[in-house]
């Protein structure tokens, strides 16, 4: 295995993980716009499988509105899809970089 798959693989593990986290903070942002207060928390579900989730500290004080509801629409959209289109464009960039490489050893 050579650098470029040992680069790729924490890139792309590096992008899921803070997807997950960015999801799991569009859950606590939505709680809030509801006037729950939450936070993420990391635990061991069943006391062995590493598990992420957002954990409610008290009940809802409010109804969402439309207005809330397409911004949040919005925001989940965006922080969850940016981490992974950073991800497949820096794994595309090294693959070019890859690629001249090997063309560059050929002339």
């Amino acid at each position: 295995m050579n650098w470029f798959s040992v680069l790729g693989f924490i890139l792309i593990v590096s992008m899921l993980v803070l997807s997950i986290y960015q999801h799991e903070q569009v859950h606590v942002l939505i709680n809030s716009k509801a006037g729950v207060e939450s936070e993420l928390r990391f635990a061991l579900y069943e006391g062995y499988i590493p598990a992420v989730g957002v954990q409610r500290m008290n009940t809802p004080t409010k109804e969402i509105s439309n207005y809330d509801a397409l911004h949040l629409q919005n925001e989940i959209v965006n922080y969850n899809l940016l981490p992974s289109l950073i991800g497949i464009m820096g794994i595309l960039l090294l693959g070019f970089l890859f690629i001249g490489e090997k063309i560059g050893e050929k002339k």
